[in-house]
């Protein structure tokens, strides 16, 4: 069971934390991806961008449950 759904206090700390972490990975992402190494772009791309959207997805899926428990 997870933080939220027992609802402790420290749930709603946790989610900004996540939210916040999740935030600067996406920054540093778009950065590369934006970046002038374009070789660099396609293999962070290829490793790591399937994981940031499961985050993103799964902080997205947090903060929703959250707000249907106030």
């Amino acid at each position: 069971m997870e933080e939220t759904e027992k609802m402790t206090v420290y749930a709603e700390d946790d989610r900004k934390a996540a939210r916040e972490e999740l935030d600067k990975l996406n920054e540093m992402y778009t950065n590369i991806i934006a970046g002038p190494d374009k070789e660099l772009a396609e293999e962070i791309k290829r490793r790591v961008g399937g994981r940031i959207r499961e985050l993103q997805s799964a902080i997205e899926n947090m903060e929703e449950m959250a707000m249907n428990q106030d």
